[in-house]
């Protein structure tokens, strides 16, 4: 404050910046009411404001004046409140009523610096009411309340676990999508006092969060941002070991509140309180715009007293062991694997545990290995996943204590996903995995349908346990092709719900020329979990058959995405062509690209194909088909831009007839806007008609349908088919060959040159500095002048707009070089 009162010339003069301060800036009209307030004339308010800022207390940016950050908030909490304010805080408030929600974030911003400030800061919290009539700007606000203090932020906390407890409907954004914007300013609420205090409510709020089943749309996840600060390294106080011990405390009470559904999350906050490791990244201080980025291991006292901690997992699990989710139990073998490489020498990124740290991690992956141990007999998939774990330690010299006892591993879940010894050739590992693939399936063949069935979807589930994506249904295929009657194997299949063994047996019996009554298939299709399999193993292959016929009859639109693999199986045979004749259109239009059209695969079409593949084909919307097959739509479209031009027109008047806009909407179908451009007149001349008059989806046509045809945009321009305003969309924002093409033509039908100038660079990119890309733009602009001396008018106007941008640019490039940024 002496400071302040220095570079003030008064009393009056200092009331003023702090004004100031308090609305975060001020403009002239700001400073007009400030002048009122305080009783002084404006002349002498706004000589005050430029003689303080000779001093370095407050700056112009852009039209308003503003103090720096550092001065700020400590000048309004000693300056309006507390006994010695020098202006009341209620006074400023009648001054500026429309800014009342400013103000009280100013407010909260300084109570986190002012004791007196936090008093009111607190009277404001109280007085707000129930949480639940609170609005969205209320909450953000208590966002900022929360860091005022630990009592605050608990108070925070609270309040933001009963709006996010409470049932509301949500709101629908501009693109119809639910959203919550109420409990996403709680959930934003808890994050901001986890941060700041680590406090017991925020921690169950964000617990809750976890287990929502709807939870409202965040930047950020819950059980992410724990684990970041657990393992948190900090560049000045190094660990934040404490928070470990404080987040599993608070783990554990939160999970007694309901044992029975909350061990997923429980297990996974173990597995972060538990986490060997560190790391943290920070920015440079001096701001160069560099960062650092480091990874450690707690250090070899830290690796102790958690080894220590770990009673209270055990006291939490208990007899309990057997009931723990298989979620649960991954999460604490993944952390015995973490302990269990850091015992053999092994951690993330670049730090090199010492042999105190190493000798730790021994006794640490031990003692999580016998509280995992009671829980492996009854599951061998989780069984088989510990053992890899010790297989791969063993290369380590490291094996457990004598006084455990051995794991016991189910024989048939060892062949169906292998246990590779780590020093044998790969060529002998795939061998030997062929060979066991053969012996289990003879094993599951001698067992007979009924109980092979039920064998091999035993093993499948094992094998989620493992976490190996080993493809379930190869080991199936395997199976059937050993039996000699896989009709027999379907009833079964269908019977216990085994889509593999059902699409396996299906596709061998029909190979075979076995019949398969329609009967027995018909239950399957109307299963969600056996659907799929049914119509893979007769849509897909084995011929047009009676039931492959019967499958394709039954297939809707909720189907067509099973066919994205038709090009690589189909034949051109009648059920291909029942696909093309389908009466859903996705299901018709996912046949059309099956075939082979400009794509360089798939199903050859017979000449006598081409009317039902055409009707098929302009069924293919980019709104219904999703990856590879909008790349196959986007190559067909160009291909018959070429050989077909009349078919590509018309898919392409169809989707602007039915208000759909065919845009790039994935990187599959790039360049799709740009297809028309290689049509004959008369096609681009039929597409731009419609797209003229169908609004914004046909706006993004025009420029590949005319920019490089002045005659054809010329004809629309005199027929009254494109106005001056539409007539600008013609062009594409760039400045291309297009604009000397057609702004000659714009000019002779009306279009004023200023609106022709603002339209040919309202776009621009660049690599490197902007101001050299605007240095480029006015040199081909000058050109221009020369080329097409019609255009000069437009081009001088586009060269004084790009000049101002050019001063815009160099005057940002200083700015950033003068405070060493990139």
């Amino acid at each position: 404050m002496r400071y302040l009162r220095l570079a003030t010339d008064s009393a009056v003069s200092l009331d003023a910046i702090a004004c100031i301060a308090a609305l975060n800036g001020a403009a002239q009209r700001d400073l007009e009411r400030i002048s009122q307030l305080i009783a002084m004339p404006l002349a002498s308010l706004i000589a005050a404001v430029h003689t303080v800022a000779t001093r370095g207390v407050i700056e112009l940016r852009g039209d308003r004046w503003g103090l720096s950050p550092a001065i700020r908030l400590p000048l309004v909490g000693r300056w309006f409140f507390g006994t010695q304010r020098s202006r009341s805080w209620t006074s400023l408030l009648d001054a500026f009523p429309e800014t009342r929600q400013q103000l009280t974030d100013t407010l909260l911003s300084a109570a986190a610096t002012s004791d007196d400030a936090r008093r009111e800061a607190a009277g404001w919290a109280r007085a707000l009411g129930h949480p639940l009539t609170w609005s969205e700007s209320t909450i953000d606000q208590m966002e900022l309340y929360a860091l005022t203090s630990r009592s605050a932020g608990e108070f925070a906390s609270k309040c933001a676990r009963e709006i996010l407890a409470a049932k509301r409907d949500p709101e629908l954004s501009p693109w119809g999508s639910p959203h919550d914007p109420i409990g996403s300013a709680a959930a934003r609420a808890l994050f901001a006092s986890l941060r700041t205090w680590f406090n017991k409510e925020a921690i169950h709020g964000l617990l809750d969060l976890a287990i929502d089943p709807s939870p409202p749309a965040l930047s950020e996840k819950p059980l992410e941002e724990l684990s970041k600060l657990t393992r948190y390294l900090d560049p000045d106080r190094g660990s934040l070991f404490e928070i470990r011990a404080a987040l599993l405390n608070e783990t554990v009470e939160w999970m007694r509140l309901d044992v029975s559904t909350r061990w997923d999350i429980c297990a996974e906050i173990i597995s972060y309180c538990f986490d060997p490791s560190i790391e943290g990244v920070w920015a440079d201080p001096i701001g160069s715009g560099t960062i650092t980025i480091a990874n450690s291991v707690e250090s070899p006292e830290r690796l102790r007293e958690l080894v220590t901690l770990w009673d209270q997992v055990d006291a939490l699990i208990g007899s309990q062991s057997s009931r723990l989710p298989t979620n649960a139990v991954t999460h604490l073998i993944r952390l015995f694997g973490d302990w269990l490489r850091l015992a053999g020498g092994h951690a993330n990124g670049a730090a090199t545990p010492s042999s105190e740290q190493v000798a730790m991690a021994a006794g640490g992956a031990w003692r999580i290995l016998r509280t995992l141990r009671p829980m492996l007999d009854a599951r061998p998939g989780l069984a088989l996943r510990v053992q890899r774990e010790l297989d791969l330690a063993e290369r380590w010299n490291l094996r457990p204590p004598a006084d455990l006892a051995p794991i016991v591993l189910d024989e048939d879940l060892v062949l169906f996903v292998g246990r590779r010894d780590l020093e044998s050739p790969i060529e002998d590992w795939l061998q030997r995995r062929e060979h066991e693939g053969r012996i289990l399936a003879q094993r599951i063949v001698a067992l007979g349908p009924v109980v092979g069935t039920i064998r091999f979807m035993e093993i499948a589930a094992h094998v989620a346990e493992v976490g190996q994506h080993e493809p379930t249904r190869r080991m199936a295929h395997a199976v059937v092709d050993l039996t000699a009657d896989p009709v027999a194997w379907i009833q079964p299949a269908i019977q216990y719900r085994s889509a593999d063994i059902l699409a396996s047996a299906l596709w061998g019996a029909r190979h075979r020329g076995e019949s398969v009554g329609i009967t027995l298939v018909s239950a399957a299709l109307h299963d969600a979990q056996l659907r799929s399999a049914v119509i893979t193993a007769c849509v897909e292959s084995g011929g047009a058959d009676e039931l492959a016929i019967f499958v394709v009859a039954d297939l809707k639109s909720s189907d067509s995405w099973q066919l994205d693999r038709l090009f690589a199986t189909a034949s051109a045979d009648m059920v291909l062509l029942s696909l093309l004749q389908h009466p859903v259109a996705d299901i018709r239009a996912a046949a059309a690209l099956a075939c082979d059209v400009g794509t360089g695969d798939g199903v050859p079409l017979p000449p006598d194909w081409w009317p039902a593949w055409e009707h098929a084909f302009l069924s293919a919307s980019p709104t219904t088909v999703h990856g590879h097959q909008q790349w196959r739509l986007n190559e067909m479209l160009k291909a018959l831009a070429d050989s077909r031009p009349a078919v590509c027109a018309d898919w392409y008047e169809r989707r602007l007839r039915e208000g759909e806009r065919p845009i790039r909407t994935s990187v599959w179908m790039d360049g799709m806007e740009t297809v028309p451009a290689r049509l004959p007149q008369p096609e681009r001349e039929r597409l731009a008609r419609v797209a003229a008059t169908s609004g914004y989806p046909g706006y993004g046509l025009l420029p590949a349908l005319l920019s490089n045809d002045a005659e054809l945009a010329a004809r629309l321009l005199s027929d009254g088919v494109l106005d001056g305003y539409r007539a600008l969309d013609v062009l594409t924002g760039r400045l291309d060959s297009g604009v000397e093409i057609l702004g000659p033509v714009l000019l002779a039908h009306g279009v004023p040159p200023d609106q022709i100038a603002r339209r040919i660079s309202s776009q621009r990119s660049w690599e490197g500095e902007e101001s050299n890309a605007i240095k480029s733009d006015i040199a081909w602009l000058e050109q221009m002048k020369v080329r097409t001396p019609t255009l000069c008018h437009v081009a001088d106007i586009a060269i004084s707009a790009l000049q101002r941008d050019l001063q815009s640019a160099l005057a940002e490039e200083s700015e950033r070089a003068r405070h060493g940024r990139p």
